[in-house]
């Protein structure tokens, strides 16, 4: 396996595994963060999640569609400093309707099936951000850089 498919794996299997991450906006130099529920696409382009409208997050992108997640595998032990992986990403975010994003709510659904009622529900926008960039941290300090788009 080669660098590029051992990170995509990694990238992947971290993804998959961890249920929630850190997002975050930036709205006139002021930055935001947030919990989210989220899913990865398999082709690794793009990242899905659902928020209120009426919620920080959600204004903030609309103003300024620019924003990062961050996700990691750490298990607050010791050891992390040798095994735990951070991975942030950069992207585009927009909100996609729920009607063309059908397959991408299956998939959200299939990851986070406690979501369903929340994500039907009336004022909930279903979010896509469109990867440009994975930033991942092994080893405490070591940073290799995937490019998507």
């Amino acid at each position: 396996m080669n660098k590029i498919d051992r990170l995509r794996s990694t990238i992947k299997n971290i993804a998959t595994k961890e249920l929630f991450g850190v997002f975050a906006t930036s709205v006139n130099d002021v930055p935001y963060t947030t919990l989210i529920a989220f899913v990865l696409q398999d082709d690794l382009k793009k990242l899905f999640f659902a928020t209120p409208r009426d919620t920080k997050k959600f204004k903030d992108l609309r103003i300024n569609e620019k924003v990062s997640f961050h996700v990691q595998n750490s298990n607050n032990s010791p050891e992390d400093i040798s095994r735990a992986v951070g991975i942030t990403i950069t992207g585009k975010a927009s909100e996609c309707s729920k009607n063309k994003s059908e397959e991408a709510i299956i998939s959200y659904l299939l990851k986070h099936p406690q979501m369903k009622e929340f994500i039907y529900s009336l004022n909930i926008a279903f979010i896509s951000v469109e990867i440009e960039k994975y930033n991942v941290v092994e080893k405490f300090q070591n940073v290799t850089v995937l490019k998507v788009i």
